[in-house]
């Protein structure tokens, strides 16, 4: 009996994907002195999570992206578990949509992303709106999606970046 190789998984290539969703978490949390941007700030942990989840989803476990909601919740100060579950959507939009995702064109990835981020921003305000009983107007959340659907291609650009640089599975 032959034993089958061993394969080696590169230690930063198991934490690229989670290390880099937090880091836009953090990066989500950044303020801007500009009046009212930072309501309507885009989305950069959305993305970053429909990016790896294309790409590398073995290595974007859904621990890691319930953990990074929960920090943004945290530190943001919005209900707890809002922004967790609106980051586990968007993974499983594409855990569910995945051979459509993977090996098409940038274009239909974007499209995607439209549909995974509108998907999110409808699942975190129906829960802040719910956890606050109250009404909440939808333009702040709507201002939020269109920024994030545009600002999608640069960050998407970046991850790339850091994607293709990370070594291959054999």
């Amino acid at each position: 009996m032959i034993a089958a190789p061993v394969r080696r998984v590169h230690w930063y290539t198991q934490i690229a994907p989670v290390a880099t969703v937090i880091a836009a978490v953090l990066l989500d949390l950044l303020w801007i002195p500009v009046p009212g941007f930072n309501a309507v700030a885009p989305a950069f942990a959305v993305m970053a999570v429909y990016c790896w989840a294309v790409w590398r989803p073995e290595y974007l476990p859904y621990t890691g992206v319930f953990a990074a909601g929960l920090l943004e919740d945290l530190v943001r100060g919005t209900p707890l578990g809002a922004g967790a579950l609106a980051l586990l959507a968007a993974q499983g939009f594409v855990w569910a949509q995945q051979r459509l995702l993977r090996s098409r064109s940038f274009e239909v990835m974007w499209l995607g992303f439209a549909v995974a981020a509108l998907l999110a921003a409808v699942i975190s305000w129906a829960a802040v709106a719910f956890s606050y009983r109250a009404v909440l107007s939808p333009w702040p959340g709507a201002m939020q999606y269109v920024l994030t659907v545009a600002a999608f291609p640069a960050l998407a650009l970046l991850l790339m970046r850091i994607e293709r640089g990370m070594p291959r599975p054999a």
